[in-house]
């Protein structure tokens, strides 16, 4: 059985490029990275309301977060991951993933 449009709720419009989506039980969030731009928007699946768009250094593919509020975001064309903090959605930092 499909979900119509109406029943997805009024968050679909603004992830409706979403590349990536997890859901962080310990902050009780949805994270929805945005491939095609630069993007990780975090919602609110209880109101049903995107609570802020953290803007990036470059196209996020996937993510996973911790247990301390943070998502850790792997930057496809420039492997890096970029740490994000959930609840203020401050960008901490952009470092090279690949091991030198």
């Amino acid at each position: 059985m499909g979900l119509d449009h109406a029943q997805c709720g009024a968050v679909t419009g603004e992830v409706a490029r979403a590349d990536g989506v997890l859901f962080d039980p310990h902050r009780n969030t949805v994270i929805v990275m945005i491939g095609d731009g630069t993007q990780v928007v975090i919602v609110d699946p209880v109101l049903d309301r995107v609570l802020r768009t953290v803007e990036l250094p470059a196209g996020p593919e996937f993510a996973a977060a911790d247990a301390r509020g943070k998502v850790y975001v792997n930057l496809e064309s420039t492997a890096q991951l970029a740490k994000v903090d959930i609840a203020t959605g401050q960008d901490d930092s952009a470092f090279s993933a690949v091991e030198r």
